[in-house]
């Protein structure tokens, strides 16, 4: 399996299958090579038996996010839209500075790729710009070509053979198409490189800009303000590190992630995930498989 860009490495497969009074579901997660590594985060393929309906939050985090499906409809909205959610099928979601919601209409099937916005911008031949705060169906952006993709995924036999395909595919769209690295991919990794904590006034000076051009440069590229993608990169750090800690200190965690103090870390996590820390925890499911929409 694999292709000659990128040999599929099966040791970077973990699945995790989970049955409780939430539900009964398989998660398998694979992290691609490391030549992906500026392009994809992880590619995901989910399952889930037949019971209720969840309904939940999708953080903000920086990333594009792809859901191939192979099983019933999603509906997806935002905090605002509620009441109304729209129906997809597969679908794209461009960075965003709010959470989404997210409700399967019964058991769900899919795989699930998460892009850098640098992996995006070459896999889907759009600018950051065109994607941020929305979601389009995947037909609509990649056409014929995509509803051929999930065809042959759909026809896999297995995660390794799904994740196999996907990461072929992935490079080879995007490795032979890598650009320079021109001003978005650098001010992006320097980003990413101190989790947000970096001034983009010192970014602008340091590569002989203004600090007006490097924002819409950026902005461009990416689909939000390099402001506000350092704020999501400290809010995704955040929530890992919540997650990860048996009996979590906020004040510890604030610290860590580089906030100036507690007030501006509950701030920030209430604007990003609707919930405080202690909410937060309190409606995460079970082996990282997301957040109830209360």
């Amino acid at each position: 399996m694999g292709s000659a860009l990128v040999p599929f490495d099966r040791r970077r497969l973990q699945t995790t299958r989970h049955e409780s009074e939430h539900g009964r579901w398989e998660l398998a997660r694979y992290i691609p090579c490391p030549a992906l590594a500026p392009f994809v985060t992880e590619i995901q393929g989910y399952r889930e038996s037949p019971g209720p309906p969840v309904r939940r939050r999708e953080m903000p985090n920086g990333n594009v996010v792809l859901i191939i499906n192979f099983g019933c409809d999603w509906l997806i909205g935002s905090e605002q839209t509620a009441s109304r959610l729209a129906r997809f099928t597969s679908f794209v979601g461009g960075v965003d500075d709010v959470y989404a919601i997210s409700e399967s209409t019964g058991a769900a099937h899919c795989m699930q790729v998460n892009f850098t916005p640098i992996g995006a911008r070459l896999f889907f031949r759009a600018s950051g710009r065109e994607l941020a705060h929305r979601v389009v169906g995947f037909s609509d952006v990649l056409g014929t070509e995509g509803n051929r993709l999930a065809e042959r995924l759909y026809e896999a036999p297995s995660w390794d053979a799904r994740c196999a395909m996907l990461e072929a595919e992935i490079a080879g769209r995007v490795l032979p198409s890598a650009p320079p690295r021109d001003l978005p991919v650098v001010v992006w990794d320097a980003i990413m490189a101190h989790t947000g904590n970096v001034s983009i006034g010192d970014l602008a000076t340091n590569y002989g800009v203004s600090r007006k051009h490097l924002s819409t440069t950026f902005r461009e590229a990416v689909g939000v303000a390099p402001k506000t993608y350092a704020r999501l990169c400290r809010f995704r750090q955040a929530a890992n590190l919540l997650a990860a800690r048996e009996t979590p200190a906020w004040s510890d965690i604030a610290l860590d992630c580089g906030y100036y103090d507690q007030a501006h870390f509950n701030r920030d996590f209430r604007r990003f995930s609707g919930y405080t820390p202690g909410e937060y925890r309190a409606h995460s499911l079970p082996d990282g498989t997301g957040i109830l929409d209360a």
